[in-house]
């Protein structure tokens, strides 16, 4: 997450939901931006299967798994 990034998100409430891909890229990503937010806003993860791209998904698809959204921490 770029500086403007955590801006932006961070402006829109407390309730953040982080959603990479499943890959060890994303993995990575997830742990860098859990940091970013500790303590400063609630995080929910969708999780992705590794190797599930979730940019090739339907949107229905997208729906199922943001419901499943986890909380972080």
């Amino acid at each position: 997450i770029t500086e403007e990034q955590y801006r932006i998100l961070f402006r829109t409430g407390k309730d953040i939901v982080l959603s990479f891909d499943g890959d060890d890229a994303g993995i990575k990503a997830t742990k860098q931006a859990t940091e970013l937010f500790k303590n400063k806003a609630t995080l929910y993860m969708v999780k992705f299967d590794e190797g599930l791209d979730p940019g090739c998904l339907s949107e229905e698809h997208l729906i199922e798994f943001y419901n499943k959204k986890e909380k972080i921490g």
